[in-house]
């Protein structure tokens, strides 16, 4: 949800940006602080959108969110076998064999059972 909240925010502040370059495009262009201005919004615009796609590039759900990676042992909820998804460490360790765990399938949950699942290889709970 913070991740989501952050990309609305960069939106709108390259809106706001966009919305003030287009109040310069009345404004003599040859007055320095004109010029000033536009250089500093485009470069913003430029820094803000660069943010913004590497934000976005990011996973969603990881090991600083305490998510591992784990995959599907038998098929489950319609989901392959070898399906990767997103497992919290703190429900998976504190599970039993056969408890419902909630897991992250493209960032959609999904109720599985514990048996079903398997942590990636080398992943520590």
């Amino acid at each position: 949800e913070a991740k989501r909240n952050k990309i609305r925010l960069m939106h709108e502040m390259i809106a706001f940006l966009k919305d003030q370059k287009g109040r310069f495009a009345e404004a003599d262009r040859n007055l320095p602080d004109i010029k000033a201005a536009d250089h500093l919004i485009n470069s913003e615009i430029a820094r803000i959108s660069e943010e913004l796609e590497g934000v976005q590039n990011e996973e969603l759900l990881g090991i600083s969110d305490g998510y591992l990676n784990a995959t599907i042992k038998r098929e489950a909820d319609g989901l392959p076998e070898g399906s990767e998804i997103k497992v919290d460490a703190v429900e998976y360790s504190a599970a039993g064999k056969d408890d419902i765990l909630t897991v992250f399938y493209k960032e959609e949950p999904l109720r599985i059972e514990k048996y079903k699942v398997e942590l990636e290889a080398g992943a520590t709970v």
